[in-house]
C-alpha cells in the first residue's frame, strides 16, 4: 500500500532530475562549464514545484518510510547526481576528481 502511494511521485522526480541531468552531460565540455550553474538553478526551480504538487507524497515518504525504502530512495538520489558530477568533473579535467573519490 505504501509503495503505490508514494511510488509514482518518488520516480517522478527521480526522471525530473535524471532528464535534467542526462541534457546537462550532452552538453560540450565548454558549454558544461559555462552553464553548470543555469542548469542547476533550473534544476531546483522545477524540483521544487514538483515536490509541492506530490507534497503529501514526499511526507509520507519522508516520515512514514517503511524500512530502507527512504534510505534506498535517497540513495538513488545521489547517485543520479554524483554519476554526472564526476563525468563533468572528468570532462573539465578538473583537479578535484584526483582528491574526490567517487
Amino acid at each position: 500500500m505504501f509503495r503505490f502511494l508514494v511510488e509514482p511521485a518518488a520516480n517522478g522526480l527521480k526522471d525530473l532530475i535524471g532528464r535534467s541531468l542526462s541534457e546537462f552531460t550532452t552538453l560540450s565540455e565548454n558549454d558544461q562549464a559555462e552553464k553548470i550553474m543555469e542548469y542547476s538553478d533550473k534544476g531546483f526551480a522545477e524540483t521544487v514545484p514538483f515536490i509541492y504538487e506530490h507534497f503529501d507524497e514526499f511526507k509520507l515518504l519522508v516520515t512514514g518510510a517503511p524500512g530502507n525504502y527512504y534510505q534506498d530512495f535517497l540513495e538513488s538520489l545521489v547517485e543520479l547526481d554524483t554519476a554526472c558530477m564526476k563525468s563533468f568533473l572528468v570532462r573539465i579535467g578538473s583537479k578535484a576528481i584526483d582528491v574526490v573519490s567517487f
